[in-house]
């Protein structure tokens, strides 16, 4: 009796959840300031790609593997153990909308970003450095997520966003500030995510980063469809890193280097006041370093006039207050 209850609670919330998502679109209303709050209190986390479902969150080992097998997503822990991962079957709740006016409220999601598109099918390494920022004055439970990342589609969470493909996927080593699906809070933290629609919220364990330190982020292909994604602190070394090998990475022409903010961001002070910078920043093509041609994307309205730029072609700088 219990697990028929269960089934029906979940149909009604994924009903229900199409059901907003839809009427808001329809209104031009904000979802994120109704029921993606009240699923936030019903223990839904956050994500870089939106709010999870608990059960679709997996918070796993540095060094552990993801791999399909059978139809099924699984992991291979360090003692070779292979688990069997549940299919995700709740949607992803991300914002639909975003706001006409700064003073309509705070539009989570991505807020700046860079996009660079393969001259080929896929870049096949993405590495680079970034700083971490002082902490924010004002904390308020914000989520702040700075990364680089590839994907095989280029969408993005955030104002007006169409639902995410059903193949979609990211994979990102993540500076973190506040909490998130993997854990976190009043500080800095750094971990490996691997993000699709359907097999779940993958991430490392996160390890505590501190202001000044610099993050040393790699995606490396290993094989047709294996990625290594590592997060490291270089002043101390430590690491924290995952190993996927799916089918749909065997594409990923998307690269990007993005601010991405949730919560209650409603004045400049929950942000950093120093800039973030992304320096050293290498692409690849095969075994061939190419150079990417950046653009530059930034939500409407940004709370704070939040910009990003492009020094060069391996130098990019999120600015966290308007230009002066």
């Amino acid at each position: 009796m219990t697990a028929i209850i269960q089934t029906k609670l979940k149909v009604l919330i994924i009903f229900f959840t199409i059901l907003f998502c839809s009427y808001s679109n329809a209104l031009n209303i904000q979802p994120f300031f109704g029921l993606p709050k009240v699923l936030e209190e019903a223990g839904w986390l956050r994500t870089p790609i939106g709010l999870a479902h608990p059960s679709c969150v997996h918070i796993l080992e540095s060094g552990t593997q993801i791999f399909d097998e059978e139809g099924t997503t699984k992991i291979q822990v360090g003692s070779g153990e292979k688990i069997e991962l549940p299919k995700c079957d709740f949607p992803v709740v991300f914002p639909a909308d975003g706001r006409p006016t700064p003073q309509a409220g705070f539009a989570p999601g991505w807020q700046v970003w860079t996009t660079a598109r393969s001259t080929s099918n896929s870049f096949d390494g993405f590495y680079g450095l970034f700083t971490v920022p002082n902490e924010p004055k004002t904390y308020v439970g914000q989520t702040l997520f700075m990364f680089t990342g590839l994907q095989n589609e280029d969408w993005v969470p955030g104002p007006n966003s169409p639902p995410a493909p059903s193949d979609f996927e990211i994979i990102q080593p993540v500076l973190q500030y506040g909490p998130s699906a993997g854990g976190g809070g009043k500080y800095w933290s750094l971990a490996s995510w691997y993000v699709t629609v359907n097999a779940g919220f993958l991430v490392s364990r996160l390890i505590k980063v501190y202001d000044g330190d610099t993050i040393n982020g790699t995606m490396q292909r290993l094989s047709d469809e294996v990625y290594l994604i590592n997060s490291t602190n270089t002043r101390t070394n430590q690491n924290t890193t995952l190993i996927a090998n799916k089918s749909r990475l065997k594409t990923n022409p998307w690269a990007y280097c993005t601010l991405e903010v949730y919560g209650d961001v409603n004045n400049c002070d929950t942000y950093p006041s120093n800039p973030q910078f992304f320096t050293n920043l290498e692409l690849y093509e095969g075994n061939v370093k190419i150079t990417p041609s950046w653009q530059v994307h930034t939500t409407p309205s940004p709370i704070c006039g939040e910009y990003i730029t492009v020094e060069n072609n391996n130098h990019i700088t999120i600015h966290f207050t308007s230009k002066q």
